[in-house]
């Protein structure tokens, strides 16, 4: 099963969504996305806890 993460959930106005099988490829694509997008330079272990709380089974 896939997951899926909107950006809009964690309170951005960003219509970003990543979809990936597993947990961890997801993180990378949020990542990269912050990176590019939001200037989040390092998503730490708390921002992964954030994020992963809002991911759904897609």
């Amino acid at each position: 099963m896939a997951r899926t993460f909107a950006c809009k959930d964690m309170g951005f106005e960003c219509n970003f969504v990543a979809r990936a099988k597993t947990d961890k490829d997801l993180l990378v694509k949020v990542a990269q996305h912050a990176r590019q997008a939001h200037n989040i330079e390092k998503v730490d272990s708390d921002m992964e806890r954030k994020v992963l709380s809002v991911v759904k089974d897609a």
